[in-house]
């Protein structure tokens, strides 16, 4: 997909701000200069841009992306990130990210429940996604030519803040169930108890490095969502046809009340 993250790479890609491998390096000067400590962003982008000009554009361009690449084997129709760490604190590199666990709970949000562009924001049930899942889409995204990745050389300190935030993130809570068990677009997991997009998983452990750079800004999307395209438990059990997304061509852009007339929303 507050930081509002949901899909980053569909959007860096999408707007053409990231379209090949960069690397940013940051010593350590706190420990043995020898060690060496990096996490890695894969990104993997959707096979074909998504069009955030419009509720219109960004419906048609995603049904347009869902038939070009229907048969298409070990795809994230919606792009994805994953993060790979790095570290002696480590016996193996890891690699990890947050996903839906059902596909259909998202169908049945969008074609029986009929909440339009509610999905956004809803909450899905989430899992960290297994490292030979992820290992496998990651080959496969090379050999496609459609891998781009970001690596940060950090210090000794940060990796141990990324990981202690990495078993918190899997600890289970009172009810038995733990932040990595819920995915959505609507979530920033350094919250207390709240689950992650990929992206917003990602991009959270940048932000415990403090790494998160100044243009970022640049690439996020910043709309106000019209209430009436907004349907299900979000909106008073509204279901929302798809013609009406189909002829809404602007985001909202008038006076009227935030979580009445409009709901905001971000990505990066």
């Amino acid at each position: 997909m507050t930081i509002r993250l949901r899909i980053l790479i569909v959007t860096l890609i999408a707007a053409g701000l990231l379209s090949s491998a960069l690397q940013a390096q940051h010593p350590s000067h706190e420990h043995d200069s020898s060690e060496v400590h990096e996490i890695t962003l894969l990104l993997m982008p959707t096979m074909y841009p998504l069009d955030w000009t419009s509720p219109s554009s960004l419906y048609k361009s995603m049904l347009h992306i869902y038939m070009k690449t229907l048969g298409l084997k070990d795809n994230y129709l919606l792009g994805h990130v994953a993060v790979r760490l790095n570290s002696p604190l480590l016996e193996e590199p890891l690699y990890t990210a947050q996903s839906s666990k059902k596909w259909q709970e998202r169908i049945d949000m969008v074609l029986k429940q009929r909440v339009g562009f509610g999905i956004l924001g809803a909450a899905l049930e989430g899992r960290v996604e297994p490292v030979e899942e992820i290992k496998h889409k990651v080959e496969v995204y090379k050999q496609r030519n459609k891998l781009a990745f970001i690596t940060y050389r950090i210090q000794r300190g940060v990796m141990e803040r990324i990981l202690t935030f990495f078993k918190a993130y899997q600890d289970k809570m009172h009810n038995d169930l733990s932040p990595s068990d819920f995915y959505g677009g609507a979530f920033w997991p350094r919250y207390h108890y709240e689950g992650a997009g990929c992206s917003a998983f990602a991009f959270t452990m940048l932000d415990l490095g403090k790494l998160i750079p100044p243009e970022a800004e640049e690439w996020k999307v910043n709309v106000k969502i019209p209430m009436n395209i907004i349907g299900g438990k979000f909106n008073n059990g509204k279901k929302i046809k798809n013609r009406t997304i189909k002829r809404t061509t602007s985001w909202y852009a008038g006076n009227g009340s935030k979580n009445t007339d409009y709901v905001e929303y971000y990505v990066y």
